[in-house]
């Protein structure tokens, strides 16, 4: 919600014009709307009224989004792409760096993950991860999270894959 303070007092001034500050503050949580705050000087039997507009803005921010790996499932040492999408909100027109992390399962060699570069620009809105295994990678079902960060805000998002094990191809002699 919003909050309000006034101060200082100003007190009796003999006729003389005095003044008085009045803070208004909200939250991350105060809803986006606009109001009227009443204000009401009081002197013994006197009393005054005004209203003070407050408008409350979305604060800028963006959504992540990943699109679905392809190809979706890749044998070991192979790769795939996804697309991660940022969406502004409320004016958002800052970088976004990005980053990727194991999320399941947790395994000694989990798929690599890469951005270049690092960093969405302000203008760009789409920008391509690959994600890709290792020789080593054990082969299963996987989820790679996508962290997007500008200055306080974090988002995040995951891309599944299915890694394969590698094909495993054997000669072998017949007699004739």
């Amino acid at each position: 919600g919003a909050a309000c303070s006034v101060g200082p007092n100003p007190g009796t001034h003999g006729g003389s014009p005095a003044t008085s500050t009045l803070t208004l503050s909200t939250t991350s949580a105060t809803p986006v709307a606009t109001a009227n705050v009443s204000v009401t000087a009081t002197a013994g039997w006197l009393s005054h009224n005004t209203s003070v507009g407050l408008t409350v803005t979305a604060a800028p921010d963006f959504t992540i989004a990943a699109s679905a790996a392809s190809p979706a499932s890749i044998v070991q040492g192979g790769s795939a792409t996804s697309t991660i999408t940022i969406a502004p909100l409320a004016g958002f027109n800052s970088a976004v760096n990005l980053s990727c992390s194991n999320i399941t399962p947790v395994v000694t060699s989990p798929p690599t993950c890469a951005f270049v570069p690092i960093s969405v620009p302000a203008r760009a809105r789409t920008h391509t991860a690959t994600v890709g295994t290792e020789g080593t990678s054990k082969a299963g079902d996987c989820k790679r999270q996508v962290h997007g960060m500008s200055g306080s805000i974090s988002k995040y998002d995951a891309v599944s894959l299915k890694v394969t094990g590698t094909p495993d191809l054997r000669l072998h002699e017949t007699a004739h």
